[in-house]
């Protein structure tokens, strides 16, 4: 009987990883297909064999459904009719950091919740990951507000509503600070938040 074994020698996969090692034992041969059971998530077969096959993960895409990480993803595998299932957990990218909207603040300018509102979304609940190592220091908190370093600074995120019109799809952005100084704190001055071309999103800079 068909068994999978390992999925990334235990360890949970990432968003847009490559190099997943799925082992499994039973297998007349090598794997043609691998699924899973959560919309976005698929996995293009890199190579492999009867006891093991190499996949990569799919990455956000935008206004495409992918589910909020930390969930976990049940993968099958497949060669005719044989097949057989495991589940691991699915993370975010090494270089994102990660924050859920919880008491979000949408009526700031300044702060990322309204722009992310006036796009369409709903912010409550909704999960926002931002590219690390772009503006350093950076920190979003879960209200969305934010403290940065004071030269400011363009970082991309992606945001998953948990709730409205737009729940469940990945929308990826470019962030800019603008204007930050530091007067025993940090004041903020700007924020604009832009949409990629295909979406049809955007929002005016400060």
């Amino acid at each position: 009987m068909p068994t999978i074994t390992s999925i990334n020698a235990g360890s949970p996969v990432s968003v847009g990883q490559s190099g997943v090692v799925i082992t499994h034992t039973g297998f007349s041969g090598a794997i043609t297909s691998v699924t899973t059971d959560k919309a976005g998530v698929t996995c293009e077969i890199a190579g492999g064999d009867a006891s093991s096959t190499t996949v990569t993960i799919s990455t956000w895409v935008n206004g495409v459904e992918y589910p909020a990480t930390d969930a976990s993803v049940l993968f099958t595998c497949t060669v005719g009719a044989e097949t057989a299932s495991a589940s691991q957990t699915l993370t975010k990218p090494a270089n994102y950091a990660q924050v859920a909207f919880w008491g979000a603040i949408t009526d700031e300018q300044n702060l990322i919740g309204k722009n992310l509102q006036d796009q369409g979304h709903t912010v409550e609940g909704g999960t926002f990951y931002y590219r690390t190592g772009q503006v350093t220091p950076l920190t979003i908190y879960p209200n969305t507000s934010w403290i940065a370093d004071a030269a400011g600074g363009a970082f991309n995120a992606t945001f998953i509503p948990l709730t409205g019109a737009t729940a469940g799809n990945a929308y990826l952005f470019e962030v800019t600070l603008n204007n930050i100084t530091g007067l025993g704190g940090l004041s903020i001055a700007g924020v604009s938040v832009t949409g990629l071309s295909n979406s049809g999103l955007s929002v005016s800079g400060l």
